[in-house]
């Protein structure tokens, strides 16, 4: 005579584990974009460009204005002692573009320097 299973001991039981009881929630509609991967061509246009260099490179507003004023008037700089980046506010977008395209990679002489 057999016995039943949860009396017999070398009976196959279903572990608990095995059985997620967990909900899924499906996947979000849009996929996840990392920001800091994205060309700079998907970015919106700015009058505000960062401007991202090495901690060894000393930068300062003099510095920062002598390169971007050729480029179209300037409202305001804002550098940051002992930081590694500034930003640059022009009047118009159009501005801030030109210089962007034009010192990208340029920028004081270095090509580590980043314009975003």
């Amino acid at each position: 005579k057999s016995l039943p299973m949860h009396d017999d001991p070398y009976a196959k039981r279903e572990s608990p584990f095995s059985h997620d009881s967990r909900g899924r929630h499906p996947s979000p509609d849009r996929p996840y974009v990392n920001k800091y991967k994205m060309n700079d061509s998907e970015e919106e246009p700015s009058e505000v460009l960062w401007i991202g260099f090495p901690a060894q490179l000393k930068v300062d507003e003099f510095v920062l204005r002598k390169a971007f004023s050729p480029f179209g008037e300037l409202e305001k700089i804002t550098s940051f002692p002992g930081r590694t980046y500034a930003f640059v506010r022009f009047r118009n977008v159009a501005s801030a573009c030109r210089a962007k395209e034009t010192l990208q990679g340029k920028l004081l002489a270095n090509p580590r320097v980043r314009i975003c």
